[in-house]
């Protein structure tokens, strides 16, 4: 983060002469935008240590480096690489509106980013293929992808020398973490009202994942049962509309019904497959990186602790402890955050 401290300050000058509601009148969006402006030194901070580490891994000098920002939601961190010197910056999201906003942001801080576009793991190689990207980075997007399989055989098409860097805050170690992450697991399965992150269709917005799971089974499959649906529903958890299809059309072949996550509480989006916030194992993602010939090294990361009283001060105490144990088991108990690093397989 030293190396990048005079490009925080002058990046924060230009970041706070915006007008957000000048960027987008999504509420979503801006509302996104304002949280990141008002913890904007933890966020840059963030943005930083996934920049150095990535870079870290590459013998390419900054100023011929292409990145890609996956799941760039607002655009800043594409925003701030771009600031900082990298040649090449491109930056991506699922959600048009975010695409559209962070276009519109960069224009008004006067940091032209390569190229915005709208991508998922699906359409990356197309989107990709004529870029050379060197890095692909993203920050909380990694715990949101519904197929981490097609997304790390898309990397590895595009670039098998790929380095990629991914933070996320879903750390199964820690317990306070995961139970907390749980709960909102629970508010999206089951609850789901008063949300301000509808589906991509009106007729479920704020609706709770399981119902919405149970009408696309009635809808497509009207002869079944309704404690057929209920079942079948309820073990679909976690899969998209597609996927949900596939399974029952399965089911109806040899009436065999087991669970399509094997971590019970994870859950998504049926319609997009945005999930929320899941929990992988280390051990998943070991596996996960090994299969597409990358290696994994995995990093404890920070509290915010730049505020007063009685918060940041502890804040300010677990991040030296953090510090002292390092990037084992134990620090992951504390952590709020981990960075996911892959490298090419040295082996291969």
């Amino acid at each position: 983060m030293q190396k990048f401290a005079s490009q925080i300050i002058s990046f924060k000058s230009k970041l706070n002469a915006i007008d957000i509601d000048a960027i987008s009148n999504d509420v979503l969006v801006k509302n996104y935008l304002q949280k990141v402006l008002d913890q904007q030194d933890y966020y840059l901070k963030i943005y930083s240590w996934v920049l150095e580490n990535a870079l870290k891994q590459t013998t390419k000098p900054i100023h011929q480096i292409s990145f890609l920002d996956f799941g760039c939601g607002n655009g800043l961190f594409a925003i701030y690489a771009k600031h900082c010197g990298l040649k090449k910056v491109y930056g991506c999201d699922f959600n048009k509106n975010f695409v559209d906003a962070a276009s519109l942001l960069a224009n008004a801080m006067n940091i032209i980013v390569d190229d915005w576009f709208v991508c998922n793991e699906e359409t990356l190689f197309a989107k990709c293929n004529s870029l050379n990207l060197d890095i692909v980075a993203g920050t909380d997007v990694i715990e949101h992808i519904y197929n981490l399989n097609t997304f790390f055989s898309n990397i590895h098409s595009l670039n098998p020398k790929m380095i990629t860097a991914f933070t996320t805050a879903s750390v199964f170690e820690n317990y306070f973490k995961r139970k907390s992450l749980y709960k909102l697991m629970y508010q999206d399965e089951y609850i789901r009202s008063n949300v301000l992150e509808a589906t991509s269709k009106d007729d479920f917005a704020g609706m709770p994942y399981l119902e919405i799971r149970k009408k696309i089974i009635t809808n497509s499959f009207p002869q079944l049962e309704q404690q057929a649906i209920l079942s079948l529903a309820t073990v679909t958890r976690g899969l998209r509309s597609d996927d949900i299809n596939a399974y029952v059309n399965q089911y109806l072949l040899d009436r065999i019904i087991n669970p399509a996550q094997h971590n019970k509480y994870n859950t998504c989006d049926p319609i997009t497959g945005n999930f929320t916030e899941r929990m992988v194992q280390l051990k998943e993602y070991k596996q996960l990186y090994s299969q597409f010939n990358f290696e994994l090294n995995i990093s404890s990361g920070f509290y915010a602790a730049d505020g007063k009283g009685l918060k940041f001060f502890l804040q300010a105490i677990l991040n030296k402890i953090i510090t002292v144990i390092g990037n084992g088991f134990i620090g992951r108990t504390i952590t709020p955050l981990i960075l996911l690093t892959g490298t090419p397989n040295k082996k291969s």
